[in-house]
């Protein structure tokens, strides 16, 4: 019985918790942020800077290479690739 009280209060924490830190906490932020800086400016800051933009653009274009690669070797029938 106790144990079940303990997962109840736990749970019952957890979502008052989560209850302020959403309405409170993303609230007053979000309302600061819009009323501090114009939408160029957040964008300006949140913006992904360049290497790590291009960091991600050469993954991905590795990945979608290797993914033809493969496609392309398992609708190729064996005598094809030489096996």
């Amino acid at each position: 019985m106790q144990n079940v009280v303990e997962k109840r209060m736990i749970d019952q924490i957890s979502q008052l918790c989560f209850y302020h830190l959403i309405t409170k906490c993303s609230s007053i932020t979000d309302t600061k942020l819009s009323t501090t800086y114009s939408s160029i400016d957040l964008y300006q800051i949140m913006a992904e800077p360049y290497e790590q933009k291009e960091k991600r653009e050469k993954l991905e274009s590795s990945i979608r290479n290797y993914e033809a690669e493969l496609n392309e070797r398992s609708l190729c029938p064996l005598w094809k690739r030489g096996l």
